[in-house]
């Protein structure tokens, strides 16, 4: 069978662009409209497959219910997990990236495993929202992820990167606080899983490392991993390559806060041009809303 072959005849729904939208809509499924087809074939043009890796409190299908129907009509081989969740019984949708971030990182380098020997893609590309985008660092970083990955997208993924500014630091650490009961990683300060542990060892001997290239996309609205600061990868290590965004610097009409962050279309704009170069396109910016998205109609 073609690569051609295998695609899906239909194609998956049109984004809606709403965080909230997308989760009421996709979050009691398995799967958001256009994940884990695991019959897609690479093609030639877009000869990797994509790895959505979601935040902290949501899934696969919460989260990613705009981006993953915009990537699969493009013709990526669009993938997810759900990652350290909890199984209540009582509510309809899954909650993930609870049980710590080494734990979640493990379950990625498998999954990465599996999507590539389903599609055969020698490397994957990982796309991550807030805990997703420290998850994919953790992998790439201790994990043996750095062979199996071209690009890593970090969307608003916490790093803790040290800050010279005292006042910066002031609020990293109330950010933090309020990270760690949030993740629900309440466990003692000396636990290799806490945030704390987790990101003094992310940046030991700095966070990237060779192979893959680091793209961090932040905006200057949010309210959750605040300040911005604290998911922007230091630039400079030897034999590294790290680019970080700051969102409103090429859209300045967008004001996406962390959580509509994963639904907007601009930043997908940003990286779809990250994982397709050779056809990247100017980026037609569009006004994104807090929490609630694009509020424009064309």
């Amino acid at each position: 069978m073609s690569a051609q072959a295998a695609a899906p005849p239909d194609p998956a729904p049109q984004p809606s662009w709403h965080f909230l939208l997308d989760f009421i809509k996709y979050g009691h499924q398995a799967n958001p409209p256009g994940m884990n087809d695991w019959q897609c074939k690479p093609r030639k043009r877009r000869s990797r497959p994509v790895i959505l890796v979601h935040g902290t409190f949501v899934s696969q299908s919460s989260s990613w219910g705009s981006f993953s129907p915009a990537l699969r009509n493009e013709g990526f081989c669009v993938f997810g997990l759900t990652y350290s969740a909890l199984d209540i019984p009582f509510l309809p949708w899954r909650i993930g990236g609870m049980t710590g971030i080494p734990q979640g990182a493990a379950e990625l380098a498998a999954f990465v495993s599996r999507v590539r020997k389903a599609t055969g893609a020698k490397k994957v590309d990982l796309v991550g929202h807030s805990q997703g985008g420290t998850v994919i660092a953790y992998y790439l970083k201790f994990r043996g992820g750095a062979r199996h990955t071209t690009n890593a997208v970090s969307l608003a993924g916490p790093v803790y990167p040290p800050q010279a500014d005292s006042t910066v630091r002031l609020f990293s650490d109330l950010s933090l606080a309020f990270t760690t009961f949030q993740m629900g990683l309440l466990q003692q300060g000396n636990s290799p899983s806490t945030p704390r542990a987790v990101f003094t060892d992310l940046n030991r001997g700095g966070i990237a490392v060779r192979g893959p290239k680091y793209t961090t996309i932040t905006t200057r609205y949010d309210e959750i991993a605040f300040p911005r600061e604290i998911s922007v990868i230091p630039t400079g290590k030897p034999a590294t390559r790290v680019r970080n965004v700051l969102l409103q610097d090429i859209c300045p009409n967008d004001y996406a806060d962390h959580i509509s962050l994963a639904a907007d279309p601009n930043a997908l704009a940003l990286i779809r041009n990250v994982l397709r170069p050779r056809f990247a396109q100017p980026i037609k910016c569009r006004r994104v809303l807090p929490v609630f998205g694009v509020d424009d109609v064309y």
